[in-house]
């Protein structure tokens, strides 16, 4: 808990300098990355419910960042698309973030990091597991 506390704070501080939170940023990283998306698949992504990434991505709405338009066949749904100023802002905050990454695994071998962003993925599809 310690680690993670540690690295939540460090990379707040980069996102911050863009005016954002990590959450915030990692909803804008999910749609650069793999285009738009219904609010139900983001809330998985960042293993939250669809109502806590409601007050995000309300934010985000708000500053321009990202849209929303009902789905097709389920007008209770909204798919969120990130638009060109929240991908000009996405792209502001990587190079610090990459930076910070960097910096942190600069002491590990290509190996020793493999192997621990693999046991990391294994970990967090064990907590994802249900039950």
């Amino acid at each position: 808990m310690r680690t993670h506390r540690a690295i939540d704070r460090a990379l707040s501080a980069v996102v911050a300098a863009e005016g954002l939170t990590i959450p915030q940023t990692e909803i804008l990283a999910m749609l650069t990355k793999k285009g738009p998306q219904p609010q139900q698949t983001l809330a998985e992504g960042l293993c939250v419910t669809k109502g806590n990434v409601a007050q995000v991505i309300d934010r985000l709405a708000r500053a321009g960042l990202l849209t929303r338009a009902e789905m097709t066949g389920d007008r209770r749904a909204n798919l969120l698309s990130i638009t060109p100023l929240g991908r000009e802002k996405f792209e502001r905050i990587l190079p610090g973030f990459v930076s910070f990454l960097e910096t942190l695994f600069a002491e590990f071998s290509p190996e020793r990091s493999r192997k621990l962003i693999a046991e990391l993925a294994d970990l967090e599809a064990a907590v994802r597991q249900p039950g």
